[in-house]
């Protein structure tokens, strides 16, 4: 499956100078963020699974018997890591046996963090934090099933409010809630207590990891787009979870497309809890949330893809693409994340292709752990092509002749700020590995490229976008109609 990403700044610079528009400086508080749960669950962990989490497996020099590839936070995404938050997932806390305990990290697993705090939650979480700046990343997050409320209701619960401006003061920046708060409660406690410090994720499944009938056509059904919709009105970040991996792109794009269009159609001017970002992480897919102006909730990472690992496998080889994050992140240098209100009155239009494109996979128990599609042809479907910010959805070409009636998924957008990105996702099908559409050159994004200005040395016209990929290696994508 090829993917690339292409992008433009603000073309404003001298005829014949070349220069990147790549802000130097990673963003203080990074909305990005990278996640420790497939690599928890590589199939080698040991222990297996979730329960692999630590200072061990996070901040090890080396890896060691029984833990292959450790140290995630010191040797992975060396050059992406300023831009990202580090979010721990589950079994990073001692299981809470009431409700004042439920932010203590696990002694057993975080020795170092923990010595000489003598029980106090605070001071080892601010201990994490630095461990984790200290190795390089933009901060750190935290997963949390279910945030306990003495009450019952969060919104009114003291003692919660303390807990979140604990956090925010021990400098934790986000909060992984998975699969509850559908009333934003939360949300709206930590944008009180934190002045936005502390951030709160929410996602919600259709109860099963994919849309509609995966027998049929995979489209999400109406009703679902809508408790997105809502639900992108009560938090700070929707993550498009839960999913099928060899079937996150159409699965993904369904719902991150068909909910930008929902908000975009309503008539509503204002999230429900004051103050929400309402940003939507299209999960691991780094392309489609840059594309779109979303959030990335990456997951990949470079340890070898092997059999059993249903997190990373199949034809997609996301553990030979981590530099997609790396590349992604400069872009989201240029054009930050916007959320369900960052543009300015209807300048964030968004489009959708009637036409749609399908995925059809056979799936087995090494693809997947959802049993329910072993063996059978699984189908998932999204729009052709989304836009936001743009008049126009964009023409879309092959410049392969072997391949004349076939397409990739197509997304692109106008940030609030005036710059373009777009970005295209290859389906499941093998015999396109490599091939990109409207290129001069196959593989032409192979380094982490950077818009330039209109030079005489690129060799584009002004209907183009040029890119700097290596060196003097200059790259010419072109669309209609933009």
């Amino acid at each position: 499956m090829a993917r690339l990403l292409l992008s433009l700044s603000l073309v404003t610079a001298t005829r014949g100078t070349n220069r990147s528009f790549v802000p130097p400086a990673a963003p203080i508080s990074p909305v990005n963020y990278w996640t420790t749960w497939y690599v928890q669950n590589y199939p080698s962990n040991n222990p297996l699974g979730g329960m692999a989490m630590g200072d061990k497996q996070l901040f090890s020099q080396s890896s060691s018997p029984g833990c292959p590839g450790c140290g995630w936070a010191t040797f992975f995404y060396h050059a992406a890591r300023p831009d990202l938050l580090l979010v721990l997932d589950d079994t990073w806390f001692v299981k809470p046996s009431n409700f004042s305990n439920q932010w203590m990290l696990d002694p057993v697993k975080f020795p170092a963090e923990c010595k000489g705090v003598d029980g106090n939650w605070t001071k080892a979480m601010a201990a994490l934090v630095a461990s984790t700046k200290a190795a390089g990343w933009g901060g750190l997050g935290l997963w949390h099933h279910a945030i306990d409320s003495t009450k019952g209701n969060p919104s009114k619960d003291v003692e919660l409010a303390a807990q979140l401006k604990a956090l925010a003061d021990a400098g934790v920046a986000h909060i992984k809630v998975d699969g509850t708060d559908m009333e934003g409660a939360i949300t709206a406690v930590a944008r009180q207590v934190s002045n936005g410090r502390l951030r709160v994720e929410h996602k919600q499944s259709p109860g099963e990891p994919l849309n509609g009938d995966p027998t049929k056509d995979g489209r999400a059904p109406s009703g679902y787009i809508s408790d997105l919709a809502d639900l992108t009105l009560r938090t700070d970040v929707l993550r498009t979870d839960d999913i099928v991996c060899q079937m996150s792109i159409p699965t993904c794009l369904e719902r991150h497309a068909q909910t930008l269009a929902a908000l975009w159609n309503s008539n509503v001017t204002e999230s429900v809890v004051a103050g929400a970002l309402g940003v939507i992480a299209p999960q691991d897919e780094a392309y489609m949330a840059v594309g779109l102006a979303g959030s990335l909730a990456g997951m990949r990472h470079p340890l070898p893809q092997i059999l059993g690992d249903t997190r990373l496998n199949g034809n997609r080889n996301l553990s030979l693409r981590v530099d997609e994050v790396t590349r992604s992140m400069r872009w989201a240098r240029l054009a930050p994340p916007v959320g369900t209100f960052g543009y300015n009155g209807k300048q964030g239009r968004v489009l959708l292709d009637p036409s749609a494109l399908t995925d059809a996979k056979v799936l087995t128990k090494d693809d997947s752990w959802f049993s329910k599609v072993w063996g059978k042809t699984t189908y998932q479907g999204a729009p052709a092509r989304v836009t936001r910010g743009l008049k126009h959805l964009p023409a879309v070409s092959p410049v392969d002749s072997r391949y004349p009636n076939v397409a990739p998924w197509v997304v692109a957008s106008k940030h609030p700020n005036g710059s373009y990105r777009g970005g295209s996702a290859w389906s499941n099908t093998p015999d396109l590995w490599g091939l990109d559409y409207a290129t001069r050159k196959h593989h032409s994004l192979r380094g982490c490229c950077e818009p330039v200005d209109f030079a005489a040395g690129c060799g584009c016209t002004s209907r183009h976008w040029c890119l700097r990929c290596s060196g003097d290696d200059y790259n010419c994508l072109g669309f209609s109609n933009w």
